[in-house]
Parts: structure tokens; C-alpha cells; sequence
């Protein structure tokens, strides 16, 4: 999900570079620098003078040299998006919301990809601790008002029995929208004797519980 959040970020921030960078001209700088020059040039201009037709001929390089900047400028290339990112005002705040938005899906990956190793390293201790699978059943569930891309999560109560122990717990889970949790679900867990703690499991793949017992 984190990915495509990204990609449809990323495509969305080149087509508005694109659309408000079609009127930039990274060149803009050096094409008034050399307009300032030919004015200054054609005000002192006398045709009547000895060096009048290397004046006429500095201008007319000039203008060339103008006309070919403003060419170039008008050329879709990397040096002009970055520039654009780099020099203009308006570039420099699409860069600075660019780089704020595409940061939450990535900070929001990382803490998910940090939370799911430490969980893989809880179930294996609760393993090692004399803990093992166990079927739970919902006994009670209120929602929490968060929710992760659209999907609530909820306060859910779980009863099982741990050798010959009715056992309740009291733990927060995300659910997707279209499966909203239910009194008397069953949802499998791990149990850790010795710290008392669950960890459910019924979100985690084949092949990453394969990984976990197997280990």
C-alpha cells in the first residue's frame, strides 16, 4: 500500500512540475543580463562612428544569443525541472510539500516494518517461554476513533484458555473497513506465559508463521 502511495505521489508531483514549470526558463537570468546590455550598447550607438558596425554586430550576437536561450529554455529536460526546484520560488515550495507528504507514507513503512520484526521476535520468545498457538473468541469491542488509510482500529477484549485457564485480554487492532470485527469472533493468537502477554497472529502470512515456528 506504502507503495503505490509513493508512486501515485511521485507522478502526481511531475505533472505539476511539469504544468508549472513550462514557463520557466532556467536561462531567464542570463537573457536580461544580455537585453540590459543591448540597450546600453544601442543608446550609445552612433552610426556615424568608425566602431559602429562592431556595435551593429555585438547586438545582433546578442539578440542571437537571446533567442537561442529562450529556445532552450522552453526545452522539457532534468536540468530544467531542477533548476525550477532549485531557483524558482514556486518550485521551492513544491519541492518543500513534496518532501513533507512523501515523507509520512515513508516514515509510516518504516515504523510498520519495525513493529512487524519485533513482533516476529516476541512470538518466538513466547515460544521459548513455554507459550504456544491458542484459539480466542471476541468477547467485547469498542472502536478507538484512529484509523490507518481508512481502515478503524478497535479496542477488542479476548477470552481463551491457557492449561485449563479461562484468560481475558485487552488488546488494540486495525481491521479493514470491509471486515469489521464481531462479539464471538474467533481470531488466533500466541500466548506468552511468562510475560502475560498475546500477540495475535491471524494477520501475519503462511509463510511468515512458517518462518517464526520453524525458528
Amino acid at each position: 500500500m506504502t507503495r503505490v502511495v509513493l508512486l501515485v505521489l511521485f507522478v502526481v508531483f511531475g505533472v505539476i512540475v511539469f504544468l508549472t514549470s513550462m514557463d520557466y526558463n532556467q536561462y531567464q537570468a542570463e537573457i536580461v543580463l544580455l537585453k540590459n546590455e543591448i540597450n546600453t550598447l544601442s543608446e550609445e550607438y552612433d552610426s556615424t562612428s568608425s566602431n559602429a558596425e562592431q556595435s551593429k554586430n555585438i547586438i545582433e550576437q546578442k539578440e542571437t544569443k537571446i533567442k537561442e536561450l529562450e529556445d532552450k529554455g522552453k526545452r522539457i529536460t532534468l536540468e530544467k525541472y531542477f533548476s525550477f526546484l532549485k531557483n524558482d520560488p514556486v518550485g521551492q515550495q513544491l519541492g518543500m510539500y513534496f518532501i513533507l507528504f512523501s515523507s509520512i507514507p515513508i516514515v509510516l513503512f518504516l515504523i510498520g516494518t519495525f513493529r512487524s520484526k519485533k513482533k516476529r521476535r516476541n512470538i518466538r520468545r513466547a515460544f521459548k517461554n513455554g507459550g504456544g498457538k491458542s484459539k480466542a473468541a471476541i468477547t467485547s469491542l469498542t472502536g478507538t476513533a484512529f484509523e490507518i488509510n481508512d481502515n478503524p482500529q478497535y479496542r477488542i477484549t479476548i477470552g481463551f484458555v491457557y492449561k485449563g485457564t479461562y484468560i481475558k485480554k485487552t488488546v488494540k487492532k486495525v481491521f479493514y473497513w470491509f471486515s469489521a470485527p464481531y462479539v464471538g469472533q474467533s481470531i488466533e493468537i500466541v500466548y506468552d506465559p511468562l510475560r502475560k502477554k498475546i500477540y495475535l497472529i491471524d494477520d501475519l502470512d503462511e509463510e511468515v508463521l512458517k518462518t517464526i515456528f520453524k525458528n
